[in-house]
């Protein structure tokens, strides 16, 4: 009799455990198909950025963005806003686009320099001064908003009259948002020309701010 109780459980431990309808545990399903972890929810689409059907991403800027007040920014704007308002239609430009571009550009500051070598209130390159065939210290806040001016007429031609490629091609040189304009697409860097308009928008409702 214990030879026989011994062999049973050398057959049960080789075979595994006995089946349910031989006195062994019943399975469950859990034991047959493990618990998958949760899945981590997909990113939201308002932390995702901006793209094209192309699969391109585009930068965006926050339209819902307020700018804080500043009496230094005002008393700057207001400085150089009768230059503006004389210069700009000279190159057929709304003065407060022109304004809005300074204030994205340079901060109003006309001795600022960029690092690669941007100068003045619109941030015009010197050689791009000397294409455009500009005369005079790109410091001196008039020299410099005639060649930006001068400078965003050209592109805008380009473009036949669309601001946002024209600000786009001013802010990254035409070679770098030509291709997006051939093929009806948005610029890579929109949130460029969003903020200048923006800020024209601003400068429209409330004045220098």
């Amino acid at each position: 009799m214990t030879r026989l109780v011994l062999l049973l459980a050398l057959v049960a431990t080789a075979c595994g455990p006995l089946p349910a309808h031989m006195g062994g545990r019943e399975r469950t399903r859990s034991h047959r198909h493990e618990a998958r972890p949760e899945e981590a929810p997909p990113p939201s689409p308002q932390n995702k950025p901006a793209e094209e059907p192309s699969g391109r991403t585009v930068r965006r800027s926050d339209p819902n963005e307020k700018p804080r007040p500043s009496a230094q920014r005002k008393a700057a704007c207001e400085e150089m806003l009768p230059l503006v308002q004389r210069i700009a239609p000279n190159y057929g430009l709304p003065p407060l686009l022109v304004l809005g571009l300074i204030k994205v550009e340079s901060g109003f500051n006309p001795r600022i320099v960029s690092r690669a070598g941007a100068k003045g209130l619109m941030q015009v390159m010197p050689r791009t001064a000397q294409h455009m065939k500009c005369d005079g210290d790109l410091f001196d806040p008039a020299t410099n908003i005639d060649c930006g001016c001068r400078v965003l007429q050209t592109y805008l031609k380009r473009y036949d009259g669309d601001v946002i490629f024209g600000l786009a091609a001013y802010n990254a040189g035409p070679g770098n948002v030509n291709m997006a304009a051939k093929n009806k697409l948005s610029p890579f860097n929109l949130s460029y020309p969003e903020r200048v308009l923006r800020w024209q928008k601003l400068f429209e409702e409330n004045g220098c701010m």
